[in-house]
């Protein structure tokens, strides 16, 4: 990037995933017009419902987070973003890039209308491509074991408060339950 003019917009893709469906030039002008003076990413699928809101806003601190798999912008910004994560690695050794580009969301605009991006949950994978209009679509890794133990793994430190308190519910009801089980054997 320290070789790249400052002002060059750039489009970063997680390739392995990333079907180009309209011609990039569209999101360089959309982008031009919308966003120039910040990064452009995209949305993370999500259900809307309460508990996928309180996970995203609970591990990516926002109810609807930005997806660091497709962004754009100008190598200046993208750079200054960069070193932000880069810095918070180094102070935290946390290892989530899309929580730690959320911590940073001053730096971005959230594609919402999925003009540009879209990240295709899992319903909407199986479905025909040429009905989203994005320029570029995303197709999430699948649930294996896997990803689920990865997920466990990071995720699970943010939820130390909700374990502790599923944990304690489950010793109150065990206990209670013993309790007047061994009561109505006395009558």
């Amino acid at each position: 990037m320290e070789k790249l003019d400052p002002e060059l917009v750039v489009i970063v893709l997680d390739g392995f995933d990333t079907i180009i469906h309209k011609h990039p030039d569209i999101a360089y002008d959309y982008y031009m017009d919308k966003s120039p003076d910040k990064i452009l990413i995209s949305k993370e699928c999500t259900d809307n419902n309460i508990f996928t809101h309180y996970f995203n806003k609970k591990v990516f601190l926002s109810p609807i987070p930005g997806n660091c798999g497709m962004m754009m912008g100008k190598v200046k910004y993208l750079h200054k973003l960069y070193e932000c994560v880069i810095d918070y690695y180094k102070k935290h050794n946390d290892t989530d890039d899309q929580r730690i580009i959320n911590i940073f969301n001053s730096h971005f605009t959230i594609d919402m209308d999925n003009y540009v991006f879209h990240n295709l949950n899992y319903k909407e994978r199986c479905e025909n491509y040429s009905k989203f209009g994005a320029i570029f679509l995303q197709t999430p890794g699948l649930l294996n074991y896997n990803r689920i133990t990865r997920m466990i793994k990071e995720y699970t430190p943010h939820f130390i408060e909700e374990i502790c308190l599923l944990i304690i519910i489950i010793i109150l009801c065990v206990t209670l339950y013993s309790y007047f089980k061994s009561f109505n054997h006395i009558k």
